[in-house]
């Protein structure tokens, strides 16, 4: 049974641990770091005093190992790095968090969130467990119109349109920075912006296929 001191030493290294790797994978750190031993010089950074003592305390939370003068995944940091989205998730919300008294007391029930980085990396952990099942269930049929309730950034609807290629979008959101960015990511593909009532978002694009009316 673990003991009440280790959980309060977890629930602290969380604290650091989130925007610390966050922000490694923004700057396609771990992706470099997933890929086999690496050294300083491997990882580009401006500040490599910081950089070394970010690995160290890597390695105290059992993610890293160092060998020498290199370092590498531990099977723990492994099943981290294969899942930091999560952690970008988590940083969407910290203006949220960061005057939560305020968050308790103020009457609005508006949650203060990067909407952006939410879905995108809501996106990629979804890419991760859900689409490839999808993928499968879709393979062997010929697709018209592909509809996404919930299509936060486009990336599922990116991954079923390289498979089906003539077929027509439809992407709900109420987000109106997923539908933005659901757009961008498509451009190519003569995409109309709409709104739908209550702040529902919705964009169609005109491909080949028949969209239905909605």
């Amino acid at each position: 049974m673990t003991s009440p001191r280790r959980e309060l030493i977890s629930l602290l290294r969380g604290y650091f641990a989130c925007p610390m790797l966050a922000a490694l994978d923004q700057m396609g750190l771990v992706e470099r770091m997933r890929t086999g031993p690496f050294t300083l010089d491997d990882l580009p950074s401006e500040n490599r005093s910081a950089l070394s003592a970010t690995l160290a305390y890597l390695e105290a939370l059992g993610l890293l190992q160092c060998n020498s003068q290199s370092w590498q995944c531990t099977e723990a940091g492994s099943y981290v790095f294969d899942r930091v989205g999560i952690f970008h998730m988590l940083r969407s919300y910290r203006v949220y968090f960061e005057d939560y008294s305020q968050s308790l007391t103020m009457s609005s029930d508006e949650t203060l969130v990067h909407r952006l980085a939410n879905v995108a990396d809501s996106g990629q952990l979804h890419a991760r467990k859900y689409f490839p099942t999808v993928e499968n269930w879709f393979a062997d049929k010929h697709l018209q119109c592909i509809a996404d309730v919930g299509c936060g950034n486009g990336e599922f609807l990116d991954v079923l349109l390289r498979a089906h290629e003539n077929a027509s979008l439809i992407g709900i959101d109420l987000s109106a920075e997923a539908v933005n960015a659901s757009q961008a990511r498509f451009s190519a593909h003569r995409l109309a912006l709409k709104f739908k009532p209550r702040q529902k978002n919705l964009w169609v694009n005109s491909g080949s296929g028949s969209a239905p009316k909605l």
